[in-house]
C-alpha cells in the first residue's frame, strides 16, 4: 500500500524555465499529523473513517435543522391590512424558540406532562377525546394529515361600519380539511358557521361574511401593512404566540358590536391622554433558555401627548433587603398623578359621593399637591419573608418626595386623622411608611436584593426600567407546597421566581414579565 502523503495532491515543481533556482533536499519532507499518529497502514483508513464520521455528523446536523425550520406560512398572510386587532399561536415557531424552549423545560421536572409529547398531536388528541358525537370522531380520525400547527383570530370594521371577526386555522390539505369541515358542520347541525378555504388556511365567520373577509383580503394582508411590520419589528421574535392591536379602533369595534356602552370609547379616550392619536400594544410569549416570557411593546402618538416621561433606573429596588419576598417599584407616579388629576378629580366629583373639598378636610391635606409630593419620583413596596398568621403582616412602602419634611408632616397629619397604625419616618430624601419600627431600620439599612440569585433574569436590567416587580417563589412555596397536586408538585416547586420591568418614553415603550425555573 502506497504511502498517505503520497495518496494527498502534491504541490507543482519549480519549472526550470521560470529563471528562478530550484532547490531540492530529501529531507525537507513534513509529518502529517496522521503521520505522527499512526503507522502508514492505518492512515488511509483513518482518513475515510474521518470523512465517514464528518458525512455521518453532518448529515444529522442536516436532518436536525431541517426537523427544527419552521414549515408553512404564518397567518399574518390572510388577515386583512385593515385589521385592528391580531392573535396567533405557532406550535412550529422558529428553531431558536424551540431550542430554547427545550432548553428551559430540561431544567423543570417532568412528573406534571411529558414535554417531549409534539403539542400539535396531543391537541387532536385532545379533540378526539372531547367528541361525544361518533359522525364528529370520525370527521378528526385523519386530522394528523390536514390539521396545520398555527391558529389566529382577528377582526376588521367594513366600509359601512359592520364589524366582522374571524378565525383562522393552518391546514395542510386543503381538500381533506374541507370535507372534515363540512362533516362536522353537519354533525353539529351548526349553520351559522361559514368555512372559506384559503391559502393555505380555513376561514371562519358568519354565515355570508366568507365573501366579505376575502375581498378585503384580496385589498391587501396585515403582513404588508408598515406600521404592524414596523411594530412587529420592535417586538422581536414572535415566538409560540403574539398579538397585535390598534386600541383606539379595536374600542371602536367593541362599541359598534354592542360590547361598550354607547359613549364609552369617547369617555375612555379624554381619560387616557392622545389615546385617539394612536395607541398600539404588540405582545409575544417566548422563551429562553432560563425563562419563559410575556413581552411587549407599546407604540403611537398617544405617548407623546402623555407629556412626560418616568425616570430610569430600579435602584430602591435593587438595594431592598436580600430576603424581600415580594418587591414593587413605579417611577413617575407624581408626574402621572398630576398629568390624570383633573380627570380624577372629574370622576370624583360626578360619582356625587363626596368632593374635593370633603377629601382635603378628611385627609388633612391639599390636593392634589400634598399627595402629588407625598408619592415623589419613585414608589417602591416592600414585603419580606415572614410568617403569615393571625398577626399583621410586615410590610414597607418608601418614596422620594420633592420636599421629604413636608411630606413626612402631612402624610403622619393624614394617618393621625385615619387613626392608621403606620409608622412615618425619614431617611435623608426617602420616606418611610413601614408596619413597624423594626422593619423600618431594615429598609434603611438596605440590602442587596439586585444580586439575589435570579433577580436579573426575572426583572431583566434594572438600570433601564422604569417600573419592577420581583417575586422570590422560593420563599414564597411554603405557604402553598402542601396544597399543589401530587402529579403537579415537583414542576411548580422547580419555578424559582416571577418577574417583570417595563420601560416608557414619548416615543414608545417596553415591558417584560418572566416565569424563571430553578
Amino acid at each position: 500500500m502506497s504511502d498517505f502523503t503520497h495518496d494527498l495532491p502534491q504541490p507543482p515543481e519549480p519549472s526550470p524555465t521560470s529563471g528562478a533556482p530550484v532547490e531540492t533536499s530529501s529531507s525537507a519532507t513534513i509529518a502529517s499529523p496522521v503521520d505522527m499518529v499512526a503507522p502508514p497502514r492505518k492512515r488511509r483508513t483513518a482518513l475515510i473513517a474521518g470523512l465517514v464520521a464528518l458525512v455521518i455528523v453532518g448529515g444529522t446536523a442536516a436532518l436536525a435543522m431541517t426537523k427544527l425550520r419552521p414549515s408553512g406560512t404564518q397567518p399574518d398572510v390572510i388577515i386583512p391590512a385593515s385589521a385592528v386587532a391580531y392573535v396567533r399561536v405557532d406550535l412550529d415557531p422558529s428553531a431558536g424558540q424551540k431550542l430554547s424552549a427545550v432548553r428551559f423545560m430540561s431544567k423543570l421536572p417532568k412528573s406534571a406532562a411529558d414535554f417531549g409529547t409534539d403539542p400539535r398531536k396531543a391537541l387532536i388528541e385532545e379533540l378526539r377525546n372531547s367528541a361525544t358525537d361518533p359522525q364528529l370522531k370520525t370527521a378528526l380520525a385523519d386530522a394528523e394529515s390536514w390539521l396545520g400547527n398555527r391558529a389566529a383570530a382577528s377582526a376588521f370594521v367594513t366600509a359601512d361600519g359592520t364589524p366582522v371577526p374571524f378565525g383562522a386555522v393552518e391546514v395542510t390539505d386543503e381538500a381533506k380539511a374541507k370535507a372534515a369541515f363540512a362533516s362536522m358542520s353537519a354533525t353539529s347541525g351548526s349553520g351559522d358557521t361559514e368555512v372559506t378555504i384559503r391559502s393555505g388556511y380555513a376561514l371562519f365567520t358568519e354565515k355570508g361574511k366568507g365573501a366579505t373577509l376575502t375581498a378585503e383580503i384580496d385589498k391587501g394582508t396585515i403582513a404588508t401593512n408598515a406600521t404592524y411590520a414596523e411594530d412587529m419589528a420592535a417586538l422581536g421574535d414572535q415566538g409560540v404566540a403574539s398579538s397585535w392591536v390598534d386600541v383606539a379602533k379595536a374600542l371602536d369595534l367593541f362599541a359598534k358590536s354592542g360590547l361598550l356602552p354607547t359613549g364609552s370609547v369617547g369617555d375612555l379616550q379624554s381619560q387616557i391622554a392622545g389615546l385617539d392619536k394612536g395607541l398600539r400594544f404588540a405582545t409575544a410569549v417566548r422563551f429562553d433558555p432560563d425563562y419563559v416570557e410575556l413581552a411587549g411593546v407599546v407604540r403611537g402618538k398617544a405617548l407623546t401627548a402623555m407629556g412626560y416621561e418616568p425616570p430610569a433606573g430600579l435602584s430602591q429596588l435593587t438595594s431592598l433587603p436580600d430576603d424581600t419576598l415580594v418587591g414593587i417599584q413605579v417611577n413617575g407616579y407624581d408626574q402621572s398623578l398630576t398629568k390624570s388629576w383633573p380627570d380624577l378629580a372629574k370622576a370624583l366629583e360626578s360619582s356625587g359621593q363626596f368632593t374635593i373639598a370633603d377629601l382635603e378636610k378628611g385627609l388633612g391635606m391639599r390636593l392634589p399637591d400634598d399627595l402629588v409630593n407625598i408619592l415623589g419620583s419613585t414608589l417602591t413596596v416592600a414585603l419580606p419573608d415572614q410568617n403569615f398568621g393571625t398577626d399583621a403582616p410586615t410590610y414597607g412602602i418608601i418614596t422620594t418626595p420633592k420636599d421629604t419634611p413636608e411630606a413626612e408632616r402631612s402624610l403622619g397629619a393624614s394617618l393621625d386623622a385615619l387613626e392608621a397604625p403606620l409608622l412615618v419616618s425619614v431617611d435623608g430624601p426617602k420616606l418611610l411608611v413601614t408596619s413597624d419600627e423594626a422593619y423600618a431600620t431594615r429598609l434603611k439599612t438596605g440590602g442587596g436584593l439586585g444580586s439575589v440569585d435570579g433577580f436579573t433574569t426575572a426583572v431583566g436590567d434594572p438600570s433601564k426600567a422604569s417600573n419592577g416587580i420581583y417575586v422570590n417563589l422560593d420563599l414564597l412555596e411554603k405557604r402553598y407546597a402542601d396544597s399543589i397536586p401530587a402529579q403537579w408538585k415537583d414542576f411548580v416547586l422547580g419555578l424559582k421566581s416571577v418577574g417583570g420591568s417595563s420601560t416608557l418614553s414619548s416615543t414608545g415603550g417596553t415591558f417584560q414579565f418572566r416565569l424563571t425555573s430553578n
